[in-house]
């Protein structure tokens, strides 16, 4: 596709009340070209007789032609070509369309977008620095509340000695994980964009995982109470829809990709995940007695619902599946 170049002709009447701007848009529709039309009508194509001039082998000579119809409304009119015109987002081959609220049509293998002067653009943006620093306390708080809760959760669910060097130990891995996890979107960003946005990506790593524990607690303290391994196995999926929308909001930071296929994407991703996990535990318990669902989670008495055994009938489960962990033992 080279250069558009825009051929007045005076002998055409002038735009009755505004003039009219026709953009060549990438895949991205972000604006390649930009034309400003005096006077209507006008024409498309790759032939230098054309007002819009376009090196597109699937363009006609004249290919399309911007007029107002009788009403005083603004219309694309394919001129007979082979290609003819397409709406976005369709594969259907048209001969009219009418171009209104910043209307996008598709001529050969171009997509192209006509604005008028009346179209508001948006506020300017902050120069890199200060939109990093702006950033810099909702990702501080929510990282010092994730720090928190995760170091707290970590040590209200073991049953070992709590010592400093075990809270130590959760506190890096959270810091590690999350700025890990920061890192590899950060550098997607700059690929798709030339933009890091390390503190945003951040902040949403944050989120994540806090709405994940949100949303998996409660999940977790009705196992707990009604001693349901059903429950307890739901618990590790409750966050695919969060972490969806998290997962939505990273890809929306690229700023180039569409919200429908950002939405798209992070479905099939988060839905990946999940399958893998569900086939993982699936293979994993199947025929391995050392590796089925229990609740491991501790939690007061209180919390329980469900009817307590007596420490008997643990041991006689016990003695029930003691020969089948002998017979694996030995085939190790």
């Amino acid at each position: 596709m080279g250069k558009i170049e825009l051929l007045p002709d005076a002998a055409k009447p002038p735009l009755a009340a505004e003039r009219l701007f026709v953009e060549v848009l990438d895949r991205h529709d972000e604006v390649l070209e930009r034309v400003v039309l005096e006077r209507l009508p006008a024409r498309i194509g790759r032939a230098y007789t054309n007002e819009v001039i376009v090196d597109d082998a699937y363009l006609a000579a004249q290919h399309a032609e911007i007029r107002r119809d009788a009403a005083g409304g603004l219309e694309i009119v394919d001129l007979g070509t082979r290609n003819r015109l397409r709406a976005p987002h369709s594969r259907v081959a048209i001969d009219r369309i009418e171009l209104v609220d910043e209307a996008q049509f598709h001529a050969g293998r171009t997509s192209f977008r006509v604005r008028t002067q009346a179209y508001a653009v948006a506020p300017e943006r902050p120069e890199r620095g200060r939109e990093e620093r702006r950033a810099l306390a909702p990702f501080a708080l929510a990282f010092a509340v994730l720090l928190v809760v995760s170091t707290g959760l970590a040590l209200v669910r073991t049953a070992e000695p709590i010592e400093s060097s075990r809270i130590l130990s959760e506190v890096i891995k959270t810091v590690l994980a999350t700025l890990t996890y920061a890192s590899l979107w950060s550098i997607v960003n700059w690929l798709a964009a030339r933009r890091w946005r390390f503190v945003a990506h951040a902040t949403l790593a944050s989120l994540a995982a806090l709405v994940a524990i949100a949303l998996e607690l409660p999940v977790e303290w009705l196992a707990f109470a009604f001693s349901s391994t059903t429950l307890w196995t739901l618990a590790n999926y409750v966050w695919a829809p969060a972490i969806a929308w998290i997962v939505f909001r990273h890809l929306r930071l690229l700023e180039r990709m569409r919200p429908r296929i950002a939405a798209l994407v992070a479905s099939l991703l988060v839905g990946a995940i999940v399958g893998i996990e569900s086939l993982d535990g699936h293979a994993s318990a199947a025929g391995n007695v050392s590796r089925l669902s229990y609740i491991d989670t501790l939690l007061p008495p209180e919390l329980r619902v469900a009817p307590a055994h007596p420490a008997q009938v643990l041991f006689e489960r016990i003695e029930r599946i003691a020969p089948v962990l002998e017979v694996e033992r030995a085939a190790r």
